[in-house]
């Protein structure tokens, strides 16, 4: 983790099952909106352990880019 750091790399680090859609989601849009990558550090307990997660309600703020003097959206339309 150390090396993603040190390259600028936003590192997400869920704790719980639901935390690792929600992080996962917001790691996804901020690559989309800024166009570099994003890590998801998931630790054992995590990955083998199971649980309820709520879907359908995650509605990011997408900040409007500068893009050589105009504004654009980070969103394919």
């Amino acid at each position: 983790m150390p090396t993603l750091i040190s390259w600028g790399i936003p590192v997400f680090f869920p704790g719980t099952t639901q935390e690792v859609i929600d992080l996962g989601l917001h790691a996804y849009e901020i690559s989309r909106a800024s166009g570099l990558w994003t890590s998801l550090k998931v630790v054992t307990p995590v990955a083998d352990g199971s649980g309820l997660v709520r879907t359908g309600d995650f509605d990011p703020v997408l900040p409007d880019v500068e893009d050589e003097g105009g504004r654009s959206s980070p969103r394919c339309e």
